[in-house]
């Protein structure tokens, strides 16, 4: 570490196991950076999360119409239920 002796096989391992943000190449050679970047995402990667998004926008899209229907259908139920209603009073009465 000093200069005087090399480090071994081993210690390097047990630095690289130890710190795994740190970059071999660096550590061995000196050359590059100290601490290994986070990737960026790749180009297939970026298309495959525009995919998923739009594939999670359309979901939502049709989710919100199976809302939208079964709003309508719930109320179209009250006034069915209110006119059955209304066809029993008039029978009982008449």
């Amino acid at each position: 570490m000093n200069g005087i002796r090399e480090l071994s096989l081993t210690t390097i391992n047990a630095i690289l196991s130890t710190f795994p943000d740190i970059s071999a190449e660096w550590l061995l050679r000196g050359k590059g950076e100290m601490l290994i970047a986070e990737e960026q995402p790749s180009e297939a990667g970026n298309e495959r999360l525009g995919k998923l998004i739009d594939t999670i926008a359309l979901l939502q899209e049709t989710v919100n119409n199976y809302k939208e229907k079964l709003g309508d259908l719930e109320a179209r139920n009250k006034r069915l239920e209110a006119e059955l209603a209304m066809f029993k009073n008039e029978r009982l009465i008449g």
